[in-house]
């Protein structure tokens, strides 16, 4: 049963205004910023799990923040796997928030660390719930800005050089992805998520047209897929110094995981 919940919501803007409150805390605030960070962290995790406790009962949560236009929606939708993926990395985000106060201690813009810190937990929250591949894309794409500045924090002449290799893998397909996504809204009428796929009623047999904007938006998922190797480029590079550079490497890792799973919500194919 579907029910509207401004919980999805929650778990996207609580991120949001601890990193706008973190903006006015001093650089060396540190007895302050921290546990308000770890806070923000603890609380979306806790809204998170009111998420899951939800689905298991067998609801899905959805939201509609606002309409593009007909048939397309910036809007959230929470089923079992979302529930799962979100309550995932909002958990461990609370441990890396444990690890990175005591590694940043001695490091300098700490600040800004930890704002887009909860700015890449805010997006990945938003990924997790996205009720449809528009949604899910912007969230996607915003997910690589935000953790840009995570990746090359130091600011040493490599640090940018392996922030430019990550930026080159993540948007790689990012403008084919556009077309495929345009191209599938006016053969479909829809980009939302659905049990069996959304092409189902437009192309019953599975036509080739089906398949071929498949493919499109199966590059998109291959592009993601170099956060595999731009993962480990960024490992290498920095040595997984930074705790946000290995863990942000892990969780776009997993994102590909996910990602490969909406074939089935859109295009009604399985493996």
């Amino acid at each position: 049963m579907e029910i509207v919940s401004s919980l999805p919501l929650y778990a996207v803007i609580i991120p949001i205004i601890g990193a706008l409150l973190l903006v006015f805390i001093a650089e060396k605030k540190d007895n302050i910023r921290n546990p308000l960070v770890f806070l923000i962290s603890l609380v979306t995790a806790i809204v998170v799990i009111n998420v899951i406790q939800q689905v298991f009962k067998g609801n899905f949560l959805i939201y509609n923040l606002v309409q593009i236009m007909p048939g397309l929606n910036f809007a959230f939708r929470v089923d079992p796997l979302g529930a799962l993926f979100g309550g995932i990395a909002s958990t461990l985000w609370v441990f890396t928030v444990l690890y990175s106060i005591g590694y940043m201690s001695f490091e300098h813009n700490r600040r800004r660390f930890f704002i887009f810190f909860l700015l890449s937990l805010s997006v990945t929250m938003g990924i997790a719930f996205s009720a449809n591949l528009f949604t899910l894309y912007l969230f996607y794409e915003l997910l690589t800005l935000v953790t840009y500045p995570l990746v090359i924090h130091e600011g040493k002449e490599k640090d940018h050089k392996a922030g430019l290799r990550y930026i080159i893998y993540s948007f790689s397909g990012a403008g084919l992805v556009l077309f495929a996504l345009f191209a599938t809204f006016g053969f479909a009428g829809s980009l939302d998520f659905a049990q069996g796929g959304i092409f189902t009623e437009v192309c019953p047999d599975g036509s080739a047209g089906a398949e071929y904007y498949f493919l499109l938006l199966s590059f998109w998922i291959w592009s993601q897929g170099g956060n595999y190797a731009a993962a480990f480029l960024v490992a290498v590079s920095h040595g997984c110094a930074n705790p946000c550079q290995c863990f942000v490497a892990r969780c776009r890792c997993r994102q590909v995981r996910c990602l490969r799973n909406f074939k089935g919500n859109v295009f009604g194919l399985r493996y």
